[in-house]
């Protein structure tokens, strides 16, 4: 299997250079929004953790392309973080502008590792997140606003607790508070940790 990614399409470069080229600063996620809008499902969150995490590796392979392209086209450099997508003026870029976060960038312009990645390797990076943490030293009062948050009783013992119960109250809620059903993203994510840290303690 190759890794060397297909071309880009014009009018998914143009999609990017439409929402970029104005030099406002834009987040990931309203980029994949607004790229699902558009037409470009690939790009659609979700939340699976294959298809979130694929949807995710997929918009900053492309966005680290098209980095070294506008570049060399002088249309610019491309800033990219998470929180912050930019791209700034030729003028304001130094010798190294290139070079920035230049472990991420090798990362991401491997394509191998969009094509090897399965569901278990995704599952298996969230829980090596979570294993940094001791869980089961977490404040009582942590686990109670937790419970809360997911709108279980917070008096609930954790043995008392499924993985079940939990699934369950984080989709419904998840459905409510998504980004895409007008959901505020870090209610959202509050979502997603409190979740997490809960099914790491039962």
């Amino acid at each position: 299997m190759s890794n060397y990614p297909p071309e880009i399409p014009s009018q998914l470069e143009s999609a990017f250079f439409e929402h970029l080229k104005d030099g406002h600063a834009i987040q990931e996620h309203a980029l994949l929004k607004n790229l699902t809008e558009q037409g470009f499902q690939g790009f659609k969150p979700s939340l699976e953790p294959l298809e979130l995490f694929q949807a995710h590796f997929l918009c900053f392979h492309l966005l680290y392309r098209l980095q070294t392209k506008w570049f060399s086209e002088g249309l610019g450099w491309l800033e990219i973080y998470t929180l912050n997508i930019q791209l700034h003026p030729m003028q304001t870029a130094d010798s190294n502008a290139l070079t920035q976060n230049d472990e991420l960038r090798a990362y991401y312009l491997n394509y191998q590792h969009f094509l090897d990645t399965q569901a278990v390797d995704v599952q298996n990076l969230m829980d090596n997140f979570w294993s940094q943490f001791d869980l089961q030293s977490l404040p009582y009062e942590t686990l109670k606003a937790d419970l809360n948050l997911l709108e279980i009783d917070p008096e609930t013992p954790l043995e008392d607790l499924s993985l079940t119960q939990i699934n369950q109250q984080y989709r419904k809620l998840c459905a409510q508070h998504h980004p895409d059903k007008g959901g505020k993203t870090a209610d959202f994510q509050a979502l997603s940790l409190a979740a997490n840290r809960l099914r790491k303690c039962i």
